[in-house]
Order: structure tokens, then C-alpha cells, then sequence
């Protein structure tokens, strides 16, 4: 497993072995404020499948319970 450290200017992780963030070095300040924005609506979707996924696995248990019934 590679070492890696959090950004404090991104938040991402990025090698210990490079000086600077690979995420943000070359960014302007408006630039990492977009990129944590969609980094947390990309969040807030992934969140929602999860739920959705979630639902639909305790569905199939439930139909397979009722099949075997």
C-alpha cells in the first residue's frame, strides 16, 4: 500500500513521495472551490445509490424468502 497524505488545501490524498498536491497544485483558489463542490455532490449521489442498492437487496431477500414459503 502506498503512503499517501490529505491536502489541506483539496482534501484529496496524494503521495508522500511528491511535493505537491497532484489535485490542486496547478489549480486557482475558485478552481479547488469548484473541485470540492462536485467532489461533494459526486458524494451525495454515490450516497444515494447506495440507498437505493440497499432497498433492492433487502427486496430480493424478501422475495426469496416468500418464494421458499
Amino acid at each position: 500500500m502506498r503512503r499517501s497524505r490529505k491536502c489541506s488545501r483539496c482534501g484529496l490524498r496524494f503521495p508522500r513521495s511528491h511535493s505537491r498536491c497532484d489535485h490542486c497544485a496547478d489549480l486557482t483558489d475558485a478552481e479547488v472551490a469548484a473541485l470540492k463542490t462536485r467532489l461533494q455532490d459526486d458524494g451525495t449521489s454515490y450516497h444515494t445509490l447506495g440507498r437505493y442498492l440497499y432497498a433492492a437487496a433487502v427486496l430480493c431477500v424478501l422475495l426469496i424468502v416468500l418464494a421458499l414459503l
